[in-house]
């Protein structure tokens, strides 16, 4: 069987000096559920988690190494959206880290990532609208798509050639345990590498 090469993607690059490679994965989500292991394409199959005041649903994960002279940085990119149930507003990443622990894992061993919280998006261009959504407050009864960074530290322990990431909800009335397999790994130029100073 090859990899499947018709799957759709969001991400635009607007910036033709950047130089992209990509590997996507046929799989991309299996459930720890043992009785259901369904998966479709790279799409997240019950990858959704909700409580009364938002719901979660995770479309895929994709890992990218930034290259730069100074060294090369990995990253985990979790890409889905959130519809916010409260009454007030709320941004999607903080209800995501509020609700899920995110780890990788490697063999059978896993390892806790830490989120990202200052300003990337400038690193990671093609993904940086969907992560500036991700920490836009989104009004009650709406929908947003967001992509939430995580950096793949060795210095903290993290592997930078996980295949799959285990979504571990902090309360079980959030939902069940769910491990991700990678949809697709991308290279891209640090852009401070490339760019002229703003």
């Amino acid at each position: 069987m090859g990899l499947g090469t018709s799957a759709c993607s969001s991400q635009t690059n607007n910036s033709s000096s950047k130089q992209t490679t990509t590997s996507r994965s046929k799989k991309s989500v299996e459930k720890t559920d043992e009785n259901n292991s369904n998966s479709n394409d790279g799409k997240a199959y019950g990858g959704n988690f909700q409580d009364s005041k938002g719901y979660i649903a995770i479309n895929n994960v994709t890992n990218v190494a930034v290259k730069g002279s100074d060294g090369d940085d990995h990253y985990a990119l979790v890409q889905g959206t959130f519809t916010n149930n409260a009454k007030e507003s709320v941004d999607p990443t903080s209800f995501f880290s509020d609700h899920l622990k995110v780890m990788e894992k490697v063999g059978k061993a896993t390892y806790d990532l830490v989120l990202v919280t200052t300003d990337i998006e400038n690193e990671l261009t093609p993904w940086g609208n969907q992560i500036k959504e991700g920490r836009k407050k989104v009004e009650p009864n709406m929908t947003g798509n967001f992509v939430i960074v995580y950096k793949l530290d060795p210095a903290n322990g993290a592997k930078t050639n996980a295949t799959h990431y285990v979504f571990d909800p902090y309360d079980s009335k959030f939902g069940k345990s769910l491990t991700v397999k990678v949809y697709e790994s991308k290279t891209i130029k640090k852009s401070s590498d490339n760019a002229d100073s703003n």
